[in-house]
């Protein structure tokens, strides 16, 4: 054991406990790995943490926690998912390929550093995708290097359920990449955050592995780390249904559905693991001992963890986009800047305040990831070192609100480990840890008032909607891509779902969770005005619709033939979408 402190001491446990109680958080785990190497010996340590609200109030503040040193409760992942695929990519191709066995179901692989992703997938799949943007390799798009722009509002219904297949996926790439082809050339560098390029990551290795994502991983990752509770995929084949929760606008928290995704790569590439923090440390001492020497996993050692480190998008003047996620250091305001209360309030102070303020110079680097979903947030910071001591920092929670509450905590710890790794820098942190608090209560303060204010705004406009004597129910197909609009009527109300292709989501009678899926949620829609609509989600239902979220804009421009409305125009980051109104009835 390391004779320094540890990081998770009796005051910084009352500082998370604080701030999961002003987040109205529903559980919490957290890990912090150290590894320290004085001269020759290693010396390695890991505080695994959960903290657990007690007792069925739902009342803000009405509570308190259990906390255990346990962390084995599983949570999905969202953009964490990103960070497994990226090292398992590696290993695949700069180890599993290289091997000289017979058949190996790797040797797809070695082409992955020269071939662009198009060839890649088509050369091995008898489905043809057409070229990308800027016609990127599978390594550039795991640092969002060109490719697609961001279409969550694809991948996803407002309320995060998955639906676009890895059919829906093939079918819409020409159109998504004519969409995108106007904005640069191929020898223009750019890096923006996308999912739907993951999507694309994912669906190549299957073509790669012949096999789905969720074998790739499991195989090629998690089962020599010994990662026996990481999925890609729902963990429902295991009986297992994590539940999530969300905190309203008045600190009041809800149990919500989880929308299930499949363990195929369309799917979950981007966003679709779930894991425990206890599988997420072994994850991450694989990397740090294999910095160090140590063999875990043959032939991955210091080169190819260093090649990891270099994959990374420093092409560009932008975000430092790495395989490990951003790279970036802890006196910048980096750090959060992939949280939900970035997403909110992007140039608050309460969402950019760095981890270290006030220090010059060159800081601690850190390997910052970030995933959010409804009932999801979650972040994770990487600190490696051959020559200081090592950390990797994970928390995870099960629960959304007005305030991402891992984006605090995470910084709460890292403030820990950066007076550990610059002492004499001990006057730099004043007003800490009182500072975080104060950060998380004006982050509250004006997230839920703007929520509030949102709300509010919905019910005047359904309050003073007009009558309009238009015929809007039917199912209304995605112009050029596959997605649909089935709007109907209940109780003198008009209700929207937003659905992929295949919308049906089954359970077995018997109770047997294999074939169980979710709908993605419906809304109810409002009239403007004669020619205009508005879907209103609430916003603790939703991620993106916040900020510039690309479920951000919520109504659609109504084009009629006589009282039968025809057509549905929505704007988006990207461009306008068009649904026209189809006989065919409900989607495939």
């Amino acid at each position: 054991m390391s004779d320094q402190a540890p990081i998770l001491d009796s005051e910084l446990e009352g500082d998370i406990l604080r701030i999961l109680k002003a987040c109205g958080t529903h559980m919490a785990s957290i890990s912090v790995r150290s590894l320290s190497k004085p001269s020759h010996l290693e010396r390695t340590t890991v505080q695994l943490q959960t903290f657990m609200r007690l007792g069925d109030s739902i009342r803000p503040g009405a509570f308190e926690y259990k906390v255990s040193s346990d962390g084995k409760n599983i949570f999905h992942i969202a953009s964490i998912t990103k960070i497994l695929v990226a090292v398992a990519i590696v290993i695949a191709v700069e180890i599993k390929a290289k091997e000289q066995v017979v058949e190996n179901p790797y040797a797809a692989f070695s082409n992955v550093p020269e071939e662009s992703l198009t060839t890649l997938y088509n050369d091995h799949s008898k489905d043809k995708m057409p070229s990308l943007p800027g016609n990127p390799s599978l390594y550039q798009l795991l640092v969002h290097f060109r490719g697609l722009r961001s279409s969550n509002h694809y991948l996803l219904a407002p309320d995060g359920s998955p639906i676009m297949t890895m059919a829906d996926l093939l079918q819409d790439l020409t159109y998504l990449s004519k969409r995108d082809a106007g904005r640069s050339s191929a020898e223009e560098l750019w890096t923006k955050y996308s999912n739907i390029n993951y999507s694309l990551i994912a669906i190549a290795i299957e073509a790669l592995w012949k096999d789905t994502l969720s074998t790739f991983m499991s195989k090629t990752l998690f089962e020599p780390l010994g990662m026996m509770s990481t999925t890609i995929g729902s963990p429902t084949d295991r009986g297992i249904r994590p539940e999530r929760y969300v905190v309203d606008s008045n600190g009041t928290l809800h149990c919500v559905r989880s929308p299930e995704y499949q363990s195929t790569g369309a799917e979950a590439g981007a966003l679709g693991a779930f894991s425990s923090a206890e599988d997420l440390d072994k994850f991450f001492t694989f990397l740090i001992t294999s910095l160090h020497g140590k063999k875990v996993i043959e032939g991955f050692d210091v080169n190819i963890i260093s090649k990891l480190f270099k994959l990374e998008s420093r092409e560009t003047k932008e975000n430092v986009f790495t395989g490990l996620g951003l790279l970036t250091t802890l006196n910048s305001s980096k750090i959060g800047s992939m949280s939900t209360n970035a997403l909110l309030f992007p140039d608050e102070t309460f969402s950019t305040y760095p981890v270290s303020p006030g220090s010059r110079g060159k800081g601690i680097e850190a390997y910052y990831m970030a995933g959010s979903a409804l009932g999801c947030n979650c972040t994770t910071a990487f600190l490696p070192s051959v020559v200081q001591e090592s950390f990797a920092v994970v928390v995870l929670t099960d629960t959304s609100g007005p305030v991402d509450a891992a984006d605090h905590i995470s910084r709460r710890i890292l403030q820990t480990i950066a007076k550990r790794r610059c002492p004499q820098k001990l006057s730099l942190f004043h007003r800490q840890p009182e500072n975080v608090m104060e950060m998380v209560k004006k982050a509250w303060d004006a997230s839920s008032n703007a929520w509030k204010r949102t709300e509010k705004k919905d019910e005047q406009l359904i309050k003073n909607a007009p009558n309009v004597s238009k015929n809007i129910t039917g199912v209304f197909k995605g112009k050029g891509f596959s997605q649909w609009l089935i709007i109907t009527t209940a109780d003198l109300k008009t209700y929207i779902t937003v659905c992929g292709s295949n919308d049906s989501r089954t359970s077995s009678a018997s109770g047997s969770s294999s074939a169980f899926r979710t709908s993605p949620a419906q809304f109810q829609l409002i009239w403007v005005n004669a020619n205009l609509v508005k879907m209103c989600v609430p916003p603790h239902l939703s991620i993106d619709t916040h900020g510039d979220g690309d479920w951000s804009e919520l109504t659609f421009e109504v084009h009629c033939s006589g009282n039968t409305v025809t057509e549905l125009i929505r704007m988006t980051a990207v461009g306008k979408d068009c649904f026209e109104r189809t006989e065919s009835g409900t989607p495939d």
